[in-house]
């Protein structure tokens, strides 16, 4: 490594996690997530170049982050009428825009309610509107003044089409019903135009964020997707790396006498907690696997050693337990593998697992009748009993 050029053939697991936590507390969740695979295609070419020799690709852990696994967050009332105001109403395609907007804004829609709507589902007489929802249910809302007069305007500017009764009709030829994603994908481009740090929630909970926002609801705090909790300390995690892995041994950390292996799986526990898992189970866990590692002198994982240690006496009631310690010590030895190339990584389906659904209890007669006799009689009050 020079002083102007920088040697990947230098780079560790160490050097990856460092910068896989550093931009764990940055960024969100999704970005993670293309770090991460940003990174193993990266590396990949670099080992099969052979400019390094730890397979760091496969050392990476994945990310932590599922759809719509958080409360919505809402976007705020002014936000809202901005993307509405900034709809040219001289156009088909703007009093087109706005007309779906006030739907979804004013009525909660969701965006395929709004591609459902038929002419003759606005009854202007009596200023109310019939709403298509799921599972066939039809629902009669009111037809505000706004609303109506958005739609109204639309349908005069379209004009007259032949062959279908839907209200909303694509802009450009061929001139077919608007598919149900379109108030979703209006509501995004409006609001990223006018606001740039306007959040849009996803499909499902668009009723949810533009109905509380147009009621005046005070908006979420635009956090990443996933929590990234950021660990005070990371030992051997740091912006300097060591030329080489450090040899077997042991560390001095807080006045305690603490094992390389020890303090690598501190460095993963961290590190995935980081990138979003709980890691509950191997946090219980895999210190008895650190142990049985030392007590037979060994500095990293072996296939033979992490078969040894998940077939040892399982607590009673762990029917699994054998399957997850594997799974556990393979992720370890994923991690160990990007910084010790003597690291063996256990293959997939070494230990079998065959999950067996507990046997269900079926209810009889007699024991219907008998719940439904005790229901009859719970209080306070008698409605309580009959519900």
């Amino acid at each position: 490594m020079h002083a102007e050029t920088f040697d990947v053939a230098w780079l560790t697991g160490v050097d990856v996690n460092a910068f896989l936590l550093r931009e764990c507390g940055r960024v969100s969740a999704g970005s993670v997530k293309g770090r991460v695979a940003e990174l193993r295609a990266l590396f990949r070419f670099l080992y099969v170049q052979g400019l390094i020799p730890l397979q760091l690709g496969g050392a990476l852990p994945p990310v932590g982050g599922w759809r719509l696994a958080k409360i919505p967050r809402l976007i705020g009332g002014k936000e809202v009428q901005a993307a509405i105001d900034s709809c040219d109403t001289g156009t088909v395609a703007g009093a087109r825009d706005r007309a779906i907007m006030l739907l979804v804004a004013r009525l909660g829609l969701r965006s395929v309610e709004v591609a459902r709507l038929e002419l003759d589902d606005l009854d202007w007489r009596h200023g109310v509107l019939t709403v298509r929802g799921k599972g066939h249910r039809e629902d009669l809302m009111p037809l505000p003044t706004e609303v109506g007069q958005a739609v109204s305007d639309y349908l005069a500017r379209r004009g007259r089409l032949e062959g279908s009764r839907r209200a909303f009709f694509t802009n450009q030829a061929p001139r077919v019903p608007i598919r149900p994603g379109l108030g979703n994908e209006l509501g995004r481009t409006e609001l990223q135009t006018r606001q740039d740090h306007a959040v849009w929630t996803a499909p499902d909970a668009s009723r949810t964020s533009w109905r509380a926002a147009a009621s005046g609801d005070r908006p979420g705090r635009d956090q990443p997707s996933t929590p990234s909790p950021r660990p005070g300390h990371h030992r051997r995690i740091r912006e300097g790396r060591p030329g080489q892995p450090a040899p077997p041994g042991a560390a001095v950390a807080g006045g305690a006498l603490m094992s390389t292996l020890t303090i690598a799986l501190d460095d993963y526990l961290a590190l995935r907690h980081g990138l979003g898992h709980q890691m509950a189970d191997a946090a219980r866990c895999l210190p008895s696997f650190v142990t049985l590692l030392e007590s037979q002198g060994l500095s990293t994982v072996t296939v033979q050693a992490a078969l040894d240690w998940c077939q040892q006496p399982a607590p009673v009631g762990g029917v699994t337990v054998v399957p997850q310690r594997m799974i556990a010590a393979r992720g370890f030895a994923r991690y160990l593998s990007g910084i010790d190339p003597a690291t063996q990584v256990p293959p997939i389906g070494l230990v079998p697992w065959h999950p067996q659904r507990p046997e269900p209890f079926i209810y009889s007669q007699t024991d219907i009748a008998a719940m439904l006799i005790a229901a009859r009689q719970l209080g306070p009050g008698p409605l309580r009993g009959l519900t």
